[in-house]
């Protein structure tokens, strides 16, 4: 470890292919992992190998990653429009091999892809509850369908239901929620479509549902957040942290090199990383490059000391990093790239 740089990200390969095939005995034949947790093709070429042909994206950067990798089919579940319509499209004609799909929520961006693509399957957005995107189950969604279905261009795949905001801890709990939020939603529905739904938190609800493509993320990777709530769910931490010891200004102070530009920092401060192994640690602060942890046992650290770390959010923290360390069985097998967090794509 001490020939690691730090901060970094360290993936535990063993337990990411672990990972993998928990999700595939949970999922089976249901799965449309979405690829925005790792952002790797090393991750999804490992999917692909285990019998994983359908991905979700959100950025054009991750559409690319996965068609590199010869997937069947891949969904940006971001609605596009503009400019990023024409570079879909030319990445659509680069990949032939890999199906593109798009999502779309609103008659404006349904005109705009009729007038500027050529044929897509598309999968209607739907707000459940998260309000962040999609269009409410009514009126509204019932002549979207009807002008989508009418259009030369589009072909209409189903429903997309993403119910992020269900993130009850307890599994009765969120049955409730879901069964609520997705009641009625079957008159929308034509036999022959597929509605995809259920990212991590509800993975294990929709996977009951036998007429319900799933599609978590955080899975391959697990991470603190999603480990303490959702404890029915088998994953191990297959992402850690690696962070090193600089400094020890006070008696009961010690500074890693861990700031909040090496960690998704979105959550307040005791909820960005745990150092399981060191539960004497308790965070003080936090800045660009340095962070500051009080400890009840001052002579158990040195300067120089690796410490790893679990984070509270592993998708944006791997969205940090150009590369991860990556150990197998506990022996070091070399780096792997991640090519999809800089939003780069071979067409513009």
């Amino acid at each position: 470890m001490k020939r690691f740089d730090t901060p970094s990200l360290l993936i535990l390969r063993d337990k990411v292919e672990a990972n993998i095939d928990k999700m595939i005995q949970l999922g089976g034949a249901k799965l449309m992992p979405h690829v925005k947790t790792h952002k790797m093709d090393v991750v999804t070429q490992l999917m692909i190998d285990k019998g994983i042909q359908r991905f979700k994206a959100s950025t054009l950067a991750e559409l690319e990653m996965v068609a590199r990798c010869r997937a069947s089919e891949v969904l940006l579940a971001h609605q596009i429009m503009g400019q990023k319509l024409i570079w879909f499209q030319k990445l659509k004609d680069q990949y032939p091999h890999t199906k593109m799909c798009l999502l779309v929520d609103c008659m404006e961006v349904a005109e705009e892809i009729q007038r500027e693509l050529k044929e897509v399957d598309v999968y209607i957005d739907v707000n459940v509850g998260m309000n962040r995107t999609g269009i409410q189950p009514g009126e509204g969604l019932k002549e979207l369908i009807a002008y989508v279905k009418k259009c030369s261009n589009m072909k209409l795949k189903g429903l997309h239901v993403y119910d992020g905001h269900i993130t009850d801890v307890g599994l009765n709990e969120r049955e409730q929620r879901v069964a609520d939020c997705f009641e009625g939603l079957q008159e929308y529905m034509d036999p022959h479509w597929e509605m995809i739904a259920g990212g991590s938190p509800a993975f294990s609800v929709h996977r009951k549902s036998p007429d319900r493509t799933l599609s978590p993320g955080t899975s391959v990777f697990w991470d603190w957040g999603y480990g303490e709530k959702y404890t029915e769910q088998p994953y191990e931490y297959a992402a850690l942290l690696l962070t090193r010891v600089i400094s020890k200004p006070a008696p009961d102070l010690i500074t890693v090199d861990l700031g909040h530009k090496g960690v998704g920092a979105e959550n307040p401060l005791p909820l960005r990383v745990k150092f399981y192994e060191h539960p004497d640690l308790e965070w003080v602060s936090q800045s660009e490059e340095h962070g500051v942890l009080r400890t009840s046992m001052p002579g158990k650290y040195k300067i120089g000391d690796i410490l790893q770390g679990v984070p509270y959010h592993v998708c944006p923290t791997v969205n940090l990093y150009d590369k991860a360390y990556v150990v197998n069985n506990g022996e070091y097998e070399g780096t792997w790239a991640i090519p999809a967090r800089n939003r780069n794509i071979s067409v513009c």
